[in-house]
């Protein structure tokens, strides 16, 4: 079984260690809202911190959206909406990656469950585009997305075999795995995929909540 990006090869892979450091992020707000904290990046260049910037507006407005829609379709009125974020892996070992990673919470009043969502973005620090799944299947040498899938489905079971979780009905063989969100980089640059019921991959049960699963480990 392939294990992708031991640590020294990864960094070769990637290419000359930075020089100028690691980019810096300072807490903002998004819209205001002071439950909606989000990092603000600045890499010394004006447009790729352009880039990056929006794309986190962008990701705080999708779960800000959804939530508002849920309150508009169904009359209900909003008890909390909280956004956090944590940095993973920010130029590490002479990446030029920067991970971010997103947890998001929503609650109505008089309803009996909240929402909880783990989103990573990834962003290549030299040009600030979000890096998608086939770039980390690239850089773990495998040979397709189909071997990638092949490898977190392994990795899935391993963990559900430990922690006794049967995944849903006709789940597995998993179809396909997402382009964006459902992963990120940790600072010792082991790649994390998240699996969560309502993330576009529905494949563990509900109650299970957010698994982020090692796929280094």
């Amino acid at each position: 079984m392939k294990k992708i990006f031991p640590l020294m090869v990864f960094a070769l892979i990637l290419g000359i260690q930075s020089l100028c450091g690691a980019a810096k992020i300072s807490d903002g707000t998004f819209q205001n809202h002071e439950d909606l904290i989000c990092p603000v990046v600045s890499t010394g260049d004006a447009v790729v911190d352009r880039k990056i910037n929006v794309a986190i507006i962008a990701e705080l407005d999708r779960f800000t959206t959804s939530v508002y829609n849920a309150k508009m379709f169904n009359g209900w009125k909003i008890e909390m909406m909280k956004s956090r974020y944590v940095i993973g892996c920010n130029e590490n070992f002479g990446t030029k990656i920067l991970s971010l990673i997103f947890d998001e919470k929503n609650s109505f009043k008089d309803r009996n469950n909240s929402s909880h969502y783990i989103h990573g973005l990834n962003f290549d620090t030299t040009t600030g585009e979000i890096l998608n799944m086939d770039y980390f299947i690239k850089q773990g040498n495998f040979y397709d997305r189909e071997e990638f899938t092949r490898h977190v489905e392994r990795k899935l079971l391993e963990y559900c075999r430990r922690e006794n979780i049967q995944p849903l009905p006709d789940a597995i063989p998993i179809k396909d795995l997402p382009d964006y969100y459902n992963f990120y980089l940790d600072k010792n640059i082991h790649l994390y995929f998240i699996f969560q019921y309502d993330s576009g991959i529905a494949i563990l049960p509900r109650e299970v909540g957010v698994v982020d699963l090692d796929l280094n480990s």
